[in-house]
């Protein structure tokens, strides 16, 4: 009996390990002044790239889906989401693989008034 009772808990114990781990989520708000949206033109997909970014490789972010009923809990800032990373150098320009290595950790949404665009970070480097 108590070898079936170590079996059974080395088993589920193995199928915990095993799982993938949830992101957390972070919620921020669209900014017209950071943020430009564009369309691939041959894959037909949305993304989005940071004004100014681009010294250390390329940030994007591709559109995955749209929600509109989702209720977070804090809508941050994407500046201080840059300062929060510490993804500044050099005269205000962004790191970009600092900032993508940061948001990678999480799910993101962008908030743009009702809608929650959920994105994925991408980073090129070069």
């Amino acid at each position: 009996m108590k070898k079936i009772t170590l079996l059974i808990l080395l088993i589920f114990s193995i199928c915990s390990y095993t799982q993938e781990q949830k992101k957390d989520t972070l919620f921020i708000k669209y900014d017209n002044d950071l943020l430009k949206k564009y369309k691939h033109p041959i894959d037909n997909y949305n993304y989005y790239l940071i004004k100014g970014a681009g010294n250390s490789g390329t940030i994007s972010f591709e559109e995955k889906h749209i929600y509109f009923d989702l209720n977070p809990k804090n809508i941050y800032c994407l500046k201080d989401i840059i300062k929060k990373a510490r993804a500044y150098f050099r005269k205000g320009k962004i790191n970009d693989f600092r900032l993508a290595t940061y948001l990678g950790k999480f799910t993101l949404f962008f908030v743009k008034k009702n809608e929650f665009i959920k994105v994925q970070t991408w980073i090129e480097e070069i």
